[in-house]
């Protein structure tokens, strides 16, 4: 259905008065709405379970995450699993890895790869996934600031008082406090990677 026919039936379903419940995979309608108030319905077998985000949260830590996360909510609530990555490169080298390795495009597979766009955006992300149990990883530069940053952000989410995200399955970070990047030229891309840039600049 077209966006602004969407759009239209939107207005008039709000519009009626009382509660209301949506059944939707439109991803249009999902990034329509706050986040509180989603439900993320998931058939696990023996019948299905309804996932949305509990009271712990206020109103203004729910608002920053809708908002930082506004581009990516839909696919995220709609994924099997999600991978979580900050940098530009990223976004463009793990879905080609993903599709050498498995053979197929990650969406064959309903995994989402999501630009976080920083580290420091990293925690919004996670609240959505933990809140809606999505599976999820993290692509991590491996500097020893960004895994500082990373191990005290996880602390925050889970209440621990110690965190060592290099011994958790669901971070995979770059070996020798390498970023991406260089990590491309210590193993032997250096003509890749300028090529890359080559194109980029142009």
């Amino acid at each position: 259905l077209h966006p602004q026919a969407q759009m239209q039936i939107m207005n008039i379903i709000n519009s009626i008065m009382g509660q209301k419940y949506i059944a939707t995979h439109s991803s249009y309608i999902v990034n329509h709405y706050p986040i509180h108030k989603l439900v993320r319905v998931v058939n696990e077998g023996e019948g299905s379970k309804v996932y949305k985000f509990d009271n712990r949260l206020s109103m203004k830590e729910l608002k920053t995450i809708n908002l930082k996360c506004m581009l990516y909510k839909a696919e995220m609530i709609f994924a099997n699993k999600v991978v979580l990555f900050e940098g530009q490169t990223e976004h463009i080298a793990l879905p080609i890895y993903f599709k050498k390795f498995f053979g197929c495009y990650p969406f064959e597979m309903g995994y989402s790869f999501v630009y976080v766009e920083g580290s420091n955006n990293y925690k919004a992300y996670l609240e959505i996934c933990n809140a809606f149990h999505i599976d999820w990883c993290v692509y991590s530069d491996g500097e020893r600031v960004v895994i500082n940053f990373l191990n005290n952000m996880m602390k925050e989410i889970t209440g621990r008082h110690h965190y060592d995200t290099t011994k958790d399955n669901h971070f995979v970070i770059i070996k020798n406090e390498m970023c991406y990047e260089d990590d491309l030229i210590y193993h032997g891309f250096v003509k890749d990677v300028s090529q890359a840039i080559d194109q980029k600049e142009k």
